[in-house]
């Protein structure tokens, strides 16, 4: 096959919506954690002997703090699901508000038992009517993203109001998110900026990062790198996984921050290694390009693949590449084929060429072959969760 030149498209670095993986530090600690813990007084202090003493007792209070740590694997205790459930369910039962949020969330999340959207609904809904701010802030995405319930951008917006009308940062970052995309509010992006700065401002890492992309676009702002930069640090040294992806990208680019392939290679890394898409399509990018690190054409497989396997239509790209060209592993021309296709589902323009491209050497019996590949391909992931679908796009058409 006569070599095409090794072109990769540059990657939309924002991926930005409400999501359940909004809800994780670095170290995976669940942010509802971190921005609603409400323990006894000075409990940090308390051991958790005596903390579960008091909690066997009936103390809502201790059961919940009891909860939040085994929840976040801190304070003397190592992380347990099923432990956290436990304590959260007891004092969910005594109709403490921030006990039935916490559970919402376990179960909406799957985490220490299957994962239930009605009983997440149900117990978020229970706090919600409290007036709990992380059960509304619960029910606003779910109603956002239409899991559990019929998806209403309506009902959304009143419970992320109700969040962000107590000071609720994830809250405020909800109602940035359906203003930027205008869901049932008009579209505006002034608005979106101040209520991702409110957020921003309280130390919320998600909203960090959306405020790092608005001033990158210049949406609701004038363009400012530098200001860019300088949030999505805070979001990406807290863990934010599409932060690490942007900071990266930055540095590569050398917008806001001085060119620096070694720091783009660093934070792409970060995120590809939290099974972000699109930073694994990125650092996958910098090992075929040699960028920041040794040229590597096996490695760039792997991470192209993980992107691929996750339905980013770069990876998909890279990927269908990498096999018509026999770089980094054996050349295949159907397997190309498969994964051209698939990325060319979405549109992908130079995925488009690039099947044309290697059809043009391939017999029907293997084109054929390579369209089934893709079939088989959609097929198996329409039984599986797509858990990136909390991760839409806040401003689909945006470009970098």
């Amino acid at each position: 096959m006569q070599q095409t030149v090794l072109i990769f498209s540059v990657l939309i670095w924002v991926t930005l919506g409400l999501s359940k993986s909004f809800c994780a530090d670095s170290d995976g600690v669940p942010l509802a954690i971190k921005a609603e813990a409400v323990a006894l007084e000075e409990s940090s202090e308390i051991s958790v002997a005596a903390l579960r003493e008091v909690a066997g007792k009936g103390d809502a209070k201790a059961q919940f703090e009891l909860g939040q740590r085994y929840r976040s694997g801190r304070q003397g205790v190592t992380r347990n699901f099923v432990e956290a459930i436990q304590w959260f369910r007891r004092a969910a039962d005594q109709s403490y508000a921030k006990a039935q949020s916490q559970l919402g969330w376990m179960y909406m999340k799957g985490e220490g038992l299957s994962q239930d959207y009605k009983e997440a609904l149900k117990w978020f809904r229970k706090a919600a009517d409290q007036d709990d701010a992380m059960g509304q802030d619960g029910l606003g995405v779910m109603y956002e993203k239409g899991e559990g319930v019929p998806r209403d951008y309506e009902e959304a917006l009143k419970w992320f109001q109700k969040a962000a009308q107590q000071g609720d940062a994830m809250g405020q970052d909800g109602l940035g998110v359906m203003y930027g995309k205008g869901e049932s509010v008009p579209q505006d992006d002034e608005e979106a900026l101040k209520w991702f700065q409110k957020a921003a401002q309280q130390g919320y890492p998600r909203a960090q990062s959306h405020l790092g992309w608005m001033y990158a676009n210049g949406k609701g702002v004038p363009q400012d790198y530098e200001e860019a930069a300088k949030w999505l640090y805070k979001a990406a040294d807290q863990g934010d996984v599409m932060a690490q992806d942007g900071l990266g990208w930055m540095y590569r680019k050398g917008e806001g921050v001085p060119q620096n392939d070694g720091e783009a290679v660093k934070w792409l890394r970060k995120a590809a290694e939290q099974g972000h898409a699109e930073a694994q399509s990125n650092l996958g990018l910098m090992y075929a390009t040699g960028e920041g690190v040794s040229q590597d054409y096996e490695e760039a497989v792997k991470w192209f693949r993980k992107a691929a396997e996750q339905g980013n239509t770069e990876g998909q790209s890279n990927l269908g590449w990498m096999y018509a060209n026999g770089k980094g592993i054996p050349q295949d021309y159907a397997e190309a084929y498969k994964w051209f296709n698939l990325a060319a589902v979405h549109d992908n323009e130079r995925a488009i060429r690039e099947r044309e491209e290697v059809a043009r050497y391939m017999s029907r019996a293997q084109v054929a072959d390579g369209q089934r590949r893709s079939t088989a391909f959609l097929a198996r992931k329409a039984k599986q969760k797509d858990e990136g679908d909390f991760e839409e796009d806040l401003f689909e058409d945006a470009k970098r």
